[in-house]
């Protein structure tokens, strides 16, 4: 069992929908755009966010959020 199966099993969610969902790939090419569109934008992992077209590629905390904003309205 995997990492994700394995919370999936943990949370309580229906076995027999994830497995369905995780074999189709119906949503492998969506995600797959949303991964490159993220690179193209200088993500490297999660959480990012962004403010005005800037990038706080972390969590960060309230002083980071607050530094950000700041910045993108000056």
């Amino acid at each position: 069992m995997n990492h994700l199966t394995k919370l999936a099993s943990d949370l309580g969610l229906n076995m027999n929908q994830w497995n369905a969902c995780m074999s189709s790939h119906k949503h492998k090419g969506a995600i797959q755009t949303d991964a490159m569109e993220g690179t193209a934008l200088g993500v490297t992992g999660t959480p990012n966010f962004f403010v005005n077209g800037y990038l706080l590629p972390f969590a960060g905390n309230l002083m980071d959020f607050e530094n950000l904003i700041a910045k993108s309205i000056n």
